[in-house]
């Protein structure tokens, strides 16, 4: 199995291994609970009928399945990052507008507070998480930092009584609405970028109301304001200053977990494209027997079979990588923003193609592809806008040759790749360049797949 990042360069890579009976429970668990409680509600979700969402997360902690990231010790199952990335296609195949709260409730809102969080803070809310008692939130964007991430101005600022004061405004809050706990990141006296752990009910937080947004309008999303929000001595999570580790380490898993869900809504907008195309007749026979149409259907399972690929290849790098999904995301930061790239691109195409397919019928709200087709836009910005994590993969490749975490390239092998690196090394400041190295190496990932 491969070790290292990048290692798929010169053609390694890990074998897949089937779930274990403990794993299978899990999925056996999950997967009725969606096709029962959750996808019969979708219409309800979209029109944000008060207090479903949170009830359907809360069933599922109840059920022991919130806590997919977290160890055994405080109440979750730790699960494998293949069987996690298996639940975040599962849940958006089943529903998009569940399917993102819960993931970020249990993916990048609870792993900061996992890998960064005291023994007391992690021994209080993770339990909580776990069980979908409390449910977390990710505070990071603001009106003027999305893409530039660190560029925050939040701030926080020690009070006499030797807790924080917290000022200033986060935007596009995923959870916001129904979070108990929120991670929030903001610079102490303006310069040192530290998160904070914030309870709803803080004096001096409010939340917005909620976004209407073109899709996924059953996920509550929110700004959140923080007019002198008082915080204890022990809000603070992991080390002032040293914010950025957890704003940024754990969008690496994040970005995976986007991918297999674009999986997931992939899978399910082929299948309703089938559905239409076999049923729908035209000129006295079905769809699916027009030439055009075939090869229409045929060229977005290639696709979706392609992107399962990568999910699954990556998700078992991750696996297989000693120290912890912390070190693992590390590691593999090019692999998953690669797998993040290429399932929301796919989405697209998969999503507009079915969309066509039903010609339209396929414009009406009253079939589920215009929902589809709606929530598939977004998948494409959050948890790094593509174009963002282009240039993620060109400067993390250069970085790495040149520190040697990669082997040297085979000109033999990788002709196109030590070209286009030639060219950005010849003009480092081009975006252009890094964009071409980022599509070659998302093309070499994919292809060796």
């Amino acid at each position: 199995m491969s070790k290292t990042g990048g290692a798929f360069l010169h053609g390694e890579f890990p074998s897949l291994l089937p779930f274990n009976s403990f794993e299978k429970q899990c999925l056996a668990a999950i997967q009725p609970y969606l096709e029962v409680e959750v996808r019969p509600r979708a219409d309800r979700l979209e029109d944000c009928e008060d207090g479903l969402l949170d009830s359907l997360l809360r069933e599922v902690g109840r059920l022991g399945l919130m806590g997919v990231a977290i160890p055994e010790a405080f109440g979750g199952i730790a699960l494998s990052r293949t069987l996690i990335a298996r639940f975040c296609e599962e849940t958006a195949r089943a529903c998009p507008s569940f399917a993102i709260p819960f993931n970020v409730h249990s993916g990048v809102a609870t792993l900061p507070l996992l890998w960064f969080g005291t023994d007391a803070q992690k021994a209080y809310w993770l339990p909580k998480l776990a069980t979908g008692e409390a449910l977390a939130a990710f505070a990071l964007s603001e009106p003027n930092a999305g893409s530039d991430a660190l560029g925050l101005s939040c701030r926080a600022t020690r009070a006499s009584d030797g807790g924080w004061r917290l000022n200033g405004q986060k935007v596009w809050i995923t959870n916001a609405g129904i979070a108990d706990l929120f991670t929030v990141f903001a610079k102490v006296d303006g310069e040192h970028l530290t998160a904070f752990l914030v309870e709803r009910g803080t004096p001096g937080l409010s939340v917005g109301r909620d976004e209407k947004k073109l899709g996924l309008k059953g996920s509550r999303t929110a700004s959140l304001f923080f007019e002198d929000a008082k915080l204890p001595s022990d809000a603070v999570l992991g080390e002032i200053g040293k914010g950025h580790r957890a704003a940024l380490f754990p969008l690496n898993v994040g970005r995976l977990n986007i991918g297999a869900a674009a999986l997931g809504m992939a899978k399910e907008a082929l299948a309703l494209a089938r559905t239409h195309a076999s049923q729908r007749k035209q000129f006295g026979q079905a769809l699916e027997k027009f030439e055009i149409i075939a090869d229409k259907l045929a060229r977005m399972a290639e696709k979706v079979t392609r992107a399962e690929s990568v999910i699954y290849r990556t998700a078992a790098l991750l696996d297989g990588f000693p120290g912890g999904s912390l070190a693992a995301g590390e590691e593999f930061a090019i692999e998953c923003a690669i797998a993040k790239i290429y399932c929301t691109e796919m989405l697209d195409f998969v999503v507009d193609e079915a969309l066509q397919i039903h010609g339209g019928y396929g414009f009406s709200e009253e079939y589920a592809i215009a929902r589809l087709y709606r929530d598939s836009r977004i998948f494409r910005i959050f948890e790094g806008t593509n174009e963002i994590n282009r240039l993620t993969i060109a400067v993390q490749l250069h970085k790495r040759l040149v520190a040697g975490r990669i082997a040297p390239l085979d000109k033999n092998r990788c002709d196109r790749l030590t070209t286009a690196l030639a060219a950005l090394e010849a003009n480092p400041e081009s975006q252009l360049k890094a964009v071409a190295l980022a599509d070659i190496t998302i093309d070499l990932y994919s292809e060796k797949l």
